[in-house]
């Protein structure tokens, strides 16, 4: 149950969240997963976590809470994990950790399939291109150069309406 028990440290010691301006509605969020949805059977649906949200005084939303909370609670370790169709759990047992990570290496190879599409568009494009190097373009590709298309130049200003008054 690492899981747990790492949620459970996030409430006593927030770490690099500690200054997040979030973190009221993190704190909140982890503790009510703790009492209310360890392991999948236990999973409550995004909905009814917002609504617990929105009733202890949160203006927040369900994209909000998905950037603003799930994402960086996930970002330190705190794997609040997700069923499409039973909602959200903190993992409790082996068998939904190694589940919940299968489903992330099919995010992942989708989001990796549609940037080697991108790149290939980009490459092929037939289009007269800018070549931006890694040092002035950080996007961790191996590759030396890559092209992007220049941007294109501006609309031309509107044209002087002429008036319909004699």
């Amino acid at each position: 149950m690492p899981f747990v028990t790492t949620a459970k440290q996030f409430l006593e010691d927030p770490g690099e969240l500690a200054e997040d301006k979030k973190l009221d509605v993190m704190y909140d969020t982890v503790g009510y997963l703790l009492e209310n949805a360890i392991g999948l059977k236990n999973a409550k649906s995004t909905d009814k976590i917002i609504k617990f949200l929105n009733k202890r005084g949160y203006a927040i939303n369900r994209h909000q809470w998905e950037i603003e909370v799930l994402g960086k609670l996930r970002d330190e370790g705190i794997f609040i994990a997700s069923h499409k169709s039973k909602g959200m759990y903190i993992i409790d047992t082996r068998e939904e950790a190694e589940n919940f990570y299968l489903q992330y290496l099919k995010r992942v190879a989708k989001q990796k399939y549609r940037l080697e599409f991108l790149k290939d568009l980009i490459d092929n494009g037939h289009w007269e291109s800018t070549p931006i190097t890694k040092g002035n373009f950080d996007v961790g590709v191996s590759d030396d150069t890559i092209h992007v298309p220049p941007s294109p130049p501006p609309p031309p200003p509107p044209s002087p309406k002429k008036s319909k008054r004699k």
